[in-house]
């Protein structure tokens, strides 16, 4: 097993003005059960205390710190991969944490040489640390492009890749800076297999920082990244013409949704009548399609009627 055979395991870390959150994701890392690891820190230009925090833990547990002018987190997320060494490479977000047995659960996923990523369930952190459940989507194994490419069901900070793989097919995208993760899935799916420990190793916090603000960057740079793939040729012959009407879809849907929120109805109707045009087996858009052209009294009526313990729209 890998873990017999000392298999070195570097942890990449990626910060830009996190220092509120930057000990806990270091405290950790530190704290694996798996000792074998290396830990780099790129600090992509933080304007914080950031570097005043790290120090301790270079000092104290050699952690590796590179500070850069801000690049961006695709610069950032390569510059620390090229710092590292170890054969297979965990990514923490600075304001995410892992359980003290994660690495050593799932390394040993790697024994399989057609694995090239691994990754696991996730729970959510609010701002203050308060831990919830997250109801997960359905997580997938082995050969994994056609599911990818509809939903990036993956947390990023439960990933871990491995070296040689990572670097054939060009570690991360740095003309992109939003949906970075989800690009690299789709191009590893389509050489790699992918496998999953079904345990919650990974805290992931939401609810802060600036994301609901870059909702809708986030929605289009998910189109342009469905877009560039489909001009692939390798990764468009690997794709099923479900999927990508699917992806396509839900895509359109959520969309949608944003565009009501900003009281944009004209464009919302628009894209939620694309998207049943390509997905029109969705219950998830009919549902949305539904509360676009209710009133809110009536969803509340339906909501109020639905029986105790069925989901709702």
């Amino acid at each position: 097993m890998w873990r017999g055979n000392g298999v070195k395991c570097s942890i990449v870390i990626t910060t830009y003005n996190y220092g509120r959150y930057i000990q806990c994701a270091l405290d950790s890392a530190i704290g694996q059960t798996y000792d074998n690891t290396e830990i780099v820190v790129i600090d992509d230009g933080s304007q914080d205390n950031s570097a005043e925090l790290i120090k301790p833990y270079v000092d104290r547990y050699g952690v590796k710190y590179v500070y850069q002018e801000n690049a961006g987190q695709t610069v950032a997320k390569n510059r620390g991969v090229r710092e590292s060494s170890g054969e297979v490479i965990a990514f923490l977000d600075a304001d995410d944490m892992w359980d003290s047995t994660k690495l050593e659960k799932m390394i040993p996923l790697f024994d399989n040489p057609d694995v090239a990523v691994v990754y696991s369930k996730r729970r959510l952190l609010d701002p203050d640390g308060a831990i919830s459940e997250y109801n997960h989507p359905p997580l997938y194994r082995g050969r994994i492009l056609n599911r990818i490419y509809v939903d990036n069901f993956i947390c990023f900070s439960s990933s871990m890749v491995r070296r040689t793989s990572l670097e054939l097919i060009g570690g991360f995208d740095e003309t992109l800076s939003m949906g970075i993760d989800y690009d690299l899935w789709i191009r590893m799916a389509q050489a790699y297999e992918f496998d999953f420990l079904d345990e919650c190793l990974t805290y992931y916090r939401v609810g802060h920082g600036n994301m609901s603000d870059n909702r809708e960057k986030r929605i289009l740079s998910a189109f342009n990244i469905m877009k560039r793939h489909l001009r692939d040729k390798k990764i468009r012959r690997g794709l099923a013409v479900p999927a990508i009407l699917e992806a396509w879809g839900m895509t359109c849907c959520t969309y949608a949704m944003f565009q009501k929120s900003r009281q944009k109805s004209a464009k919302a109707a628009g894209l939620m009548l694309a998207s049943l045009a390509m997905y029109p087996i969705s219950t998830r858009s009919w549902k949305a399609a539904l509360r676009m052209v209710l009133p809110d009294k009536v969803i509340s009526l339906l909501k109020y009627l639905v029986k105790p313990g069925e989901k709702t729209c």
